[in-house]
């Protein structure tokens, strides 16, 4: 086998057991430990591909993750203890330990460092089944009624069928696996991360009408801050923060007339909520649109914007137009973000004014906008020959080292101990487990 040269440079008999401490080693130290925690490729074969369908990984058996693993105390739960053995393992690594087990059972299992990260991808994998899991629940609870959502989607299988559980999806400069979009399907507030990724694609949409993209301009989702910032500071910003806002002025001198539009997230020291905000030079006008109509103005953005375009405008007035741009009313309490930039695809792009009614047909059909349309431009950048593979689900147990009659109270530090794992001097070992059947160690 190749050997890498961080792997020749690090001697061992130099570091393991030597009495040092791990904070202060060099980086070819540091590297053979996180070799030690990389799962072979056999064992994450076994985890199910990421292009598996969202309701084929749904229908796969996973442990759940359990609290079992709560040394020293009964109240952690299982992810707390797994990161705190994590954390600790370095030092213990370095101190000559070559396996971990559940000290509590006396138990007869030994397994390599690297069984670590494969309790950690399965946590995570289990977690972001559950997020998946939700959404369809959520799914098939609007589709049982008569709704805008259900004459267009007759099934969870029509909105989930051709996704992958964990794919890649390119939204700009960005990379954000499918999983992050699942929120949309269900009645809650969207991540950041979704925000920008929405403001991301509006204007790709836009491009395609060179009518409507020479009215109208979308700004970054983060140009609002930049507004912040100049009513704070009470000067205009200067550098890189500078030429953000010297994209919207090209845009500007393009069209004297266009309509300059920002989105506006409150945080929530500020009531946690998004308005949208237009500038129309067209006819001078500033004015801003709110799902909410009883919320406040963003006071300090309307600041920002003044003093912007008295200072780089010096020749034009403009004048506020209060809370006048037609927006959709929300009644749920979680989709002003979906709701506000909707204010923006009504005017510009034409898109139906959202509703209660559409309030779940306009969120499905963002996710399958952000979801299907970036995975499929990332796949062909990238994985030109990727196919859909259906994989087994991983077959080594959380509860391989969580076993549960009869704990006893132990440290952390007692899960690592200096023997060699059975695989390394048994060639009968049973190191492939299954999930359905744990292995039962003796006491």
């Amino acid at each position: 086998m190749d050997t890498t040269p961080a792997e020749v440079s690090f001697q061992a008999s130099d570091w393991i057991g030597q009495g040092k401490q791990y904070k202060d080693v060099p980086m070819t130290v540091s590297a053979a430990f996180l070799r030690q925690l990389a799962p072979p490729d056999d064992i994450l074969a076994l985890h199910p591909a990421r292009t598996l369908g969202v309701m084929d990984v749904l229908k796969m058996h996973f442990p759940e993750v359990s609290p079992a693993l709560t040394s020293p105390n009964a109240d952690t739960w299982f992810y707390g203890a797994l990161q705190r053995l994590r954390d600790a393992a370095s030092q213990h690594w370095l101190d000559g330990a070559q396996s971990i087990r559940d000290p509590r059972q006396r138990a007869e299992l030994f397994l390599p460092l690297w069984a670590i990260s494969v309790l950690e991808d399965l946590t995570k994998i289990a977690n972001i089944r559950e997020q998946w899991k939700a959404a369809r629940w959520a799914l098939n609870q609007s589709l049982g009624h008569a709704t805008a959502l259900s004459r267009v989607f007759s099934s969870a299988q029509m909105v989930l069928g051709d996704v992958g559980w964990n794919v890649d999806t390119q939204h700009g400069n960005w990379v954000f696996p499918t999983y992050t979009f699942a929120p949309l399907l269900k009645a809650a507030m969207l991540t950041d991360d979704v925000t920008q990724c929405i403001v991301n694609y509006l204007p790709k949409r836009l491009a395609e009408n060179p009518v409507a993209s020479f009215a109208h301009y979308l700004a970054p989702s983060r140009a609002y801050n930049l507004l912040e910032n100049i009513a704070k500071k009470k000067s205009l910003l200067t550098g890189r923060l500078r030429s953000i806002l010297q994209v919207v002025e090209d845009a500007v001198n393009q069209n004297p007339e266009v309509q300059v539009w920002f989105p506006v997230f409150r945080p929530p020291t500020d009531s946690g909520h998004q308005q949208i905000l237009r500038v129309n030079f067209g006819t001078s006008r500033i004015a801003y649109g709110d799902s909410l109509p009883s919320w406040s103005p963003p006071t300090a953005v309307l600041r920002g914007v003044q003093m912007w375009l008295k200072n780089r405008f010096p020749n034009r007035k403009f004048s506020s137009g209060g809370r006048t741009i037609v927006c959709g009313v929300q009644e749920d309490g979680v989709s002003c973000i979906p709701a506000s930039l909707n204010a923006f695809a009504a005017a510009a792009l034409g898109d139906g004014l959202w509703t209660p009614e559409t309030r779940e047909l306009i969120r499905v059909q963002l996710f399958r906008r952000l979801v299907c349309d970036a995975v499929s431009f990332f796949l062909s950048l990238f994985y030109p020959s990727l196919r859909r593979r259906h994989t087994a689900p991983p077959r080594l147990s959380l509860r391989e080292i969580l076993n549960d009659p009869d704990p006893e109270d132990a440290a952390i530090e007692d899960a690592f101990d200096a023997a060699e794992c059975p695989s390394d001097t048994n060639d009968d070992d049973e190191s492939h487990m299954d999930v359905n059947e744990p292995q039962q160690s003796e006491h």
